[in-house]
């Protein structure tokens, strides 16, 4: 019994990565093909989030994409959240000046942290970190 457990686990372990490539498959596919006016931007956002830790390029042009889409249709939350995500992914990249550059951006669009409390309370923290 313990042989078959091992067994299933490992080949379960080996098709991880096929499940994460199915994911990204179908959250490009509603990028392409928005069911509604924000489906595509919290896609984008879902791959940039996915991508963070294994591509520099990838993600950022994600969350700029999204970002851009937002503000193309007045849609201040999405970009708050849009242009901080481009910001902490500067910050990982220990890119400060341009973190910082992008967290601005998000502080102007949100205007009043509480408007969106835990964007606007990572904003924040994020500012106060650059010091």
């Amino acid at each position: 019994m313990r042989e078959v457990i091992k067994r299933l686990l490992f080949f379960g372990w080996l098709l991880l990565p096929f499940a994460a490539v199915g994911e990204v498959d179908s959250l490009l596919t509603v990028v392409e093909n928005p069911a509604n006016d924000t489906s595509d931007i919290n896609e984008l956002y879902k791959l940039a989030i996915h991508y963070v830790r294994s591509d520099r390029e990838l993600p950022l042009s994600y969350a700029h994409r999204m970002s851009s889409l937002a503000d193309e249709r007045g849609d201040w939350k999405w970009g708050t959240l849009g242009y901080r995500t481009v910001g902490v992914i500067h910050w990982l990249a220990g890119q400060q000046d341009s973190s910082t550059h992008y967290y601005e951006i998000a502080v102007d669009r949100i205007v009043d942290p509480a408007r969106i409390p835990k964007v606007g309370t990572g904003l924040l923290i994020n500012l106060v970190r650059q010091d």
